[in-house]
C-alpha cells in the first residue's frame, strides 16, 4: 500500500490518503481516480492517481509522502 498527498478542495489543506501499489501501464494510469476520505472535511474526493490531484482542486500537494 502507498501513501500519496493531495489537497482537500474545500479546505485548501494538504491530506495523506492511501492506494494499493498500482503497477501497469503509467499512461493508462493518467485517467484513473481513487475515492479517498479526506481527514481534513470528512468528505469523499476523487483523486487522480498519476497526478494526484483532485478536480476542481487546484494545486496538487506534494507527490508523496515518506
Amino acid at each position: 500500500m502507498a501513501t500519496f498527498l493531495y489537497r482537500c478542495p474545500d479546505t485548501g489543506m494538504s491530506v495523506q490518503g492511501w492506494i494499493d501499489d498500482v503497477g501497469g501501464d503509467s499512461d493508462t494510469e493518467s485517467d484513473t481516480y481513487t475515492s479517498a476520505t479526506c481527514a481534513a472535511c470528512g468528505r469523499v474526493h476523487m483523486v487522480n492517481v498519476k497526478t494526484r490531484q483532485v478536480p476542481g482542486g487546484g494545486k496538487p500537494a506534494n507527490k508523496r509522502a515518506k
